[in-house]
């Protein structure tokens, strides 16, 4: 039997509007304004309560470490020495969107019968670039069991977006 969780991403104190992502018309609209993280945090906290209510079965990712001195430290700098822009992309709490934290192969449409989880690379996207290994940690917890398979990130050059925009298409569900 399979069962589909909602997984929701928490989001952090580091939240904010810097519209990081180029191309966003979102991100774009939003750069500059007020963000309101604790707010937001509870929000999502409900919307997951209101979910476990209704009986579905709910998971969520944690907000992950920032800022992420070790990634700009690999650029060179520090948190207080970088740059805006790098700065703000140290910040970034873009992990919270959980559709974008891995690409999901579920168990029916895998030869070996296991839901296999890509962890998701946007290399495109400095902010997103550096995101992957904090949240592999996370899948590898979340899933640790022989059910699942658990990968590291495609290539470099091959950068994964996650399922956000993906969709299984198939002549029946189950």
């Amino acid at each position: 039997m399979l069962t589909e969780i909602n997984f929701d991403g928490i989001i952090g104190p580091s939240h904010n509007y810097a519209g990081l992502s180029r191309g966003n018309i979102a991100s774009a609209s939003h750069a500059g304004d007020v963000s309101q993280p604790r707010a937001a945090a509870l929000q999502g906290i409900e919307k997951m309560r209101h979910n476990l209510a209704l009986g579905l079965p709910q998971g969520c990712f944690m907000p992950l470490d920032r800022p992420d001195a070790p990634w700009l430290a690999a650029l060179g700098t520090t948190p207080d020495a970088a740059e805006a822009h790098l700065r703000a992309q140290a910040w970034s709490a873009s992990s919270m969107w959980a559709a974008n934290a891995a690409t999901v192969s579920p168990a029916p449409d895998s030869a070996d019968g296991k839901c296999h989880l890509t962890v998701a690379n946007l290399v495109t996207m400095p902010h997103r670039s550096h995101e992957w290994p904090g949240t592999l940690a996370q899948l590898r917890l979340a899933f640790a069991d022989p059910a699942f398979a658990v990968h590291g990130p495609v290539p470099a050059p091959f950068g994964d977006e996650g399922a956000a925009n993906h969709m299984r298409l198939c002549s029946g569900h189950d």
